[in-house]
């Protein structure tokens, strides 16, 4: 399995980040990952590859063989015998990147306590439900006026 070096200075909660190469001209890096993909936790994978130095100047990792996944450089350690392990976690927003910003969604806002679960006090008291619906191009994810949230519930119920 290979996996490639990338690195960015855009904000982690951005959807689209812009990706550069690591290498001298801004070439592409990758290595040979030396343990198997069965024994890689898909979400948190630690890769075991020979040392480089470069690898120390990358934030991302792109992984084909593990479903097109990125994934943020959380650490990395120097092992003997001229190894690292590069521990790291799925950076959702760019691997999925395509899919969140070709599907719709639906943000319901509600005020009344239907559920513990989905009431929330900080919205003004009043009896009434909205529901907007959009495609995702404008996504909350890269909004410059502020954090911003996306709700997923799990679960449906009719309304």
């Amino acid at each position: 399995m290979t996996i490639t070096f990338y690195k960015t200075s855009d904000d982690p909660r951005k959807l689209n980040k812009a990706m550069q190469n690591i290498g001298a001209n801004d070439a592409a890096v990758t290595a040979t990952v030396n343990n198997t993909a069965d024994t890689i936790n898909l979400l948190s994978p630690d890769f075991i590859v020979a040392s480089n130095n470069l690898y120390f100047t990358a934030t991302h990792i792109f992984c084909a063989d593990m479903g097109n996944r990125y994934y943020f450089i959380s650490n990395i350690e120097l092992l003997t015998g001229g190894k690292m392990s590069i521990s790291c976690n799925i950076d959702v927003l760019k691997t999925y990147a395509s899919n969140i910003i070709n599907c719709s969604g639906v943000v319901l806002r509600t005020q009344q306590p239907r559920s513990k679960l989905m009431y929330d006090n900080k919205l003004p008291l009043i009896s009434k439900m909205d529901v907007h619906s959009w495609l995702f191009p404008d996504t909350p994810f890269s909004a410059a006026d502020g954090w911003n949230y996306l709700l997923t519930v799990v679960g449906s119920s009719s309304v």
